[in-house]
């Protein structure tokens, strides 16, 4: 058997003919200098492109292996390689930062662990629904900057047409007409006056009290379901008629609620012994009530409605937040 060459014009039949070695080998190539194959001694023949940089180190840059490209199309590469180099550029160290740059699931990651400092616990558990529903399973596995515009526009559209997995949230669950679905109404005197009736008949038959008093909070002061349904004692003062709300999410705000004189009618004689103004329970006053959605229910049910005289769709709360809750929750109960 005729030994292997160690240099030739680098072809098909050329590499095809080149048999393995006790050491791993390269042949270069006559047409261009710099490209050569490494043969190792398993028999794997590699495309290779040996330069030293300005600063005087040496680098091996693997173009690819034989067959998943060419020998033309290896020397092509070679040829672009050499180029870069004597630019002063470092072929190498852009593979290698390629290869090292975040995909999309490891933005996310990143995201996760060290970008929701500032994060409302419910907002962030939102974003990683939105991160494991949408974002992971479309566009995960691409590299950041390989993302385009055209990427993120067909992912938007597959949300909105609802084309997501199982688990999801009224925040993240998409839909056709998700962004036609807002509305910005605001109750007319006359509707509060019926909601008024509407509540105080409930609370004659028996309605839970806890829960006609955050629906009355919700509509005289605009504040969002859970700045009501989970107000503390310690933050509602009496003497001003304000509600100081420590967190929200907007942050530490103040509700001016002095005509409403607090709706609290039920638990006063409890002021300061409960954590939470609405208990899910005495016996667990750490837990805030969470069934008020319920008697919201009730209360613009057809059966309500019919027996405060009005034949006109749900009126929805005063506040943009609120209308969303008031929205999502009254839908199945409209005729």
């Amino acid at each position: 058997m005729a030994p292997n060459p160690r240099s030739a014009k680098i072809t098909k039949r050329v590499i095809g003919a080149l048999t393995p070695e006790g050491a791993r080998y390269t042949v270069w190539d006559t047409q261009l200098k710099g490209f050569g194959v490494r043969v190792a001694a398993t028999d794997t023949k590699t495309y290779v492109v040996p330069y030293r940089m300005i600063g005087g180190a040496d680098r091996l840059l693997q173009i690819a292996r034989h067959r998943v490209v060419t020998a033309e199309e290896a020397r092509e590469r070679a040829a672009a390689v050499l180029a870069q180099v004597a630019s002063g550029g470092d072929p190498q160290l852009t593979k290698f930062e390629r290869r090292e740059e975040l995909t999309m699931a490891g933005l996310c990651d990143l995201y996760t662990a060290e970008g929701t400092a500032l994060k409302k616990a419910s907002t962030l558990q939102i974003d990683k629904i939105r991160i494991a529903r949408h974002i992971k399973p479309r566009l995960g596995r691409m590299k950041i900057t390989d993302i385009t515009r055209r990427d993120i526009e067909r992912l938007m559209v597959d949300v909105d047409l609802g084309h997501i997995r199982g688990e999801a949230t009224p925040h993240t669950r998409g839909g056709i007409h998700a962004a036609a679905r807002r509305r910005d109404r605001f109750l007319s005197q006359a509707e509060l006056a019926r909601l008024g009736d509407v509540l105080t008949q409930m609370e004659t038959d028996g309605g839970d009290p806890r829960h006609l008093d955050i629906i009355r909070l919700l509509a005289l002061t605009g504040a969002r379901k859970n700045e009501i349904a989970r107000l503390r004692w310690s933050e509602i003062d009496r003497e001003q008629g304000l509600l100081r709300l420590a967190d929200s999410k907007t942050g530490a705000k103040i509700i001016r609620a002095r005509e409403t004189r607090l709706a609290v009618t039920v638990y006063v004689a409890n002021f300061g012994k409960e954590n939470f103004a609405w208990p899910a329970c005495l016996a667990r006053s750490e837990v805030a009530t969470c069934r008020a959605a319920r008697t919201w229910r009730r209360s613009f049910g057809p059966s309500r409605r019919a027996s405060a005289g009005s034949t006109s769709s749900s009126p929805t709360p005063p506040s943009a937040p609120t209308r969303r809750w008031a929205r999502s929750r009254t839908r199945s109960s409209r005729p």
